[in-house]
């Protein structure tokens, strides 16, 4: 092959990659696998090794899927405790993605976002770039808290043949966003037993400790994964 053929093959390539991929520099929440994950202040609970499978339903979209969350370790930086938590999404029809945020603990909940690794099935893992998490208006990695308003009701469930007690509460986030939630301490790390929003229902499905990550291999710059993406297609051309 000459330079001049392989050239006429790279660069629409290369071109059809950066058009495809544009949106997600320019608007991370084109980020493939990313929703809001809901919280409640004074429910969240910073278990090393808890995780919680839930059934989720997007009622802005009509589409259901299923939601697992987990806490995986803790890290300390600039004298400050952190810890590593994952969401993994599965979409029906989509490749599972799973996103890796490292946040700081507060009395709240989850904080402020360090850092953000995404990787989708079949594809090595990226860092995403810090532009993308300091713009709230963008999903990718986006804790959506919610605030206690009223009195919590104590009431009793029972799921798998097996009662038990939650606190039945009424939240609101910041942009005034409605929540009706059961949660439990019981139920780390999230403590969401049931809940509904104007835009989500969410029921959880299963729960349990020993957590570990989904993410495999070494994360690389997005930049770099891009490419790395035309490399493959190149190959396959080949």
């Amino acid at each position: 092959m000459t330079c001049r053929t392989m050239m006429f093959r790279v660069f629409p390539l290369i071109l059809l990659a950066f058009m495809a991929f544009q949106p997600w520099i320019e608007a991370g929440e084109q980020i493939p696998g990313q929703k809001p994950m809901p919280f409640i202040e004074g429910a969240f609970q910073f278990t090393p090794g808890a995780w919680a499978d839930y059934v989720m339903y997007d009622k802005t979209k009509q589409q259901g899927y299923r939601m697992r969350f987990a806490t995986l370790t803790r890290e300390y930086r600039q004298g400050r405790t952190h810890i590593w938590m994952e969401i993994g999404i599965e979409i029906p029809d989509q490749p599972r993605v799973a996103t890796r945020i490292l946040a700081e603990e507060t009395t709240a909940g989850p904080g402020e976002i360090r850092e953000v690794i995404v990787q989708m099935d079949g594809h090595k893992p990226f860092n995403v770039p810090k532009s993308f998490l300091k713009d709230s208006g963008k999903e990718v990695g986006r804790l959506q808290p919610f605030m206690r308003e009223e009195k919590p009701e104590r009431r009793t469930v029972t799921r798998n043949d097996r009662s038990f007690d939650v606190w039945h509460v009424q939240a609101v986030d910041a942009q005034g966003l409605r929540m009706t939630a059961e949660v439990s301490e019981f139920l780390p790390p999230l403590g969401i037993y049931r809940a509904d929003t104007a835009e989500i229902n969410m029921r959880l499905v299963d729960h349990g400790l020993g957590a570990k990550t989904a993410i495999q291999g070494e994360p690389m710059s997005l930049w770099l994964w891009i490419m790395d993406q035309v490399g493959s297609a190149f190959s396959t051309e080949k």
